[in-house]
């Protein structure tokens, strides 16, 4: 692997990426309550499971957010907004986190593992550590985003 390479894949890259290269659909990670988490609450480890519905190449895990502002109980409204890649671009990207070693994955297959995220000394960043199986074989591997 070329130095360029290994550092693309150490870092968590913010990028828009196109819908149509998606092999599975979004699962949800972590909700979070943004009125009354605690600083502590932001370091979060997290199980996934992804279901395969596209044949092809695995070479990243993609990460997006949504927001949710809902007034409702206080008689106001309700509105949210995605970063997802399958929703209206904002100046919001998906954080894609490229892996050591791409998979060959087929429609029905499962990707399953977990995603931590620790606040990176900054506080403004994360470091992410990723595990990742399929087909019975594992994969680790740590990024940094700050």
């Amino acid at each position: 692997m070329t130095p360029l390479a290994e550092i693309c894949r150490k870092e968590a890259s913010v990028e828009h990426v196109p819908a149509a290269s998606l092999l599975s659909r979004s699962v949800p990670l972590k909700t979070i309550a943004m009125a009354s988490i605690t600083d502590a609450e932001l370091d979060f480890t997290a199980q996934y499971s992804l279901h395969i519905e596209k044949a092809g190449t695995l070479r990243s895990i993609l990460v997006h957010f949504d927001t949710i502002f809902d007034l409702s109980s206080a008689g106001g409204g309700r509105t949210c907004f995605s970063t997802g890649c399958d929703k209206m671009p904002t100046h919001w990207k998906q954080t894609v986190l490229y892996l050591k070693r791409p998979r060959h994955v087929r429609s029905g297959d499962q990707v399953h593992g977990t995603i931590g995220g620790a606040r990176a000394q900054n506080r403004r960043g994360y470091d992410i550590s990723l595990t990742l199986c399929v087909d019975g074989e594992s994969d680790a591997q740590l990024y940094e985003m700050h």
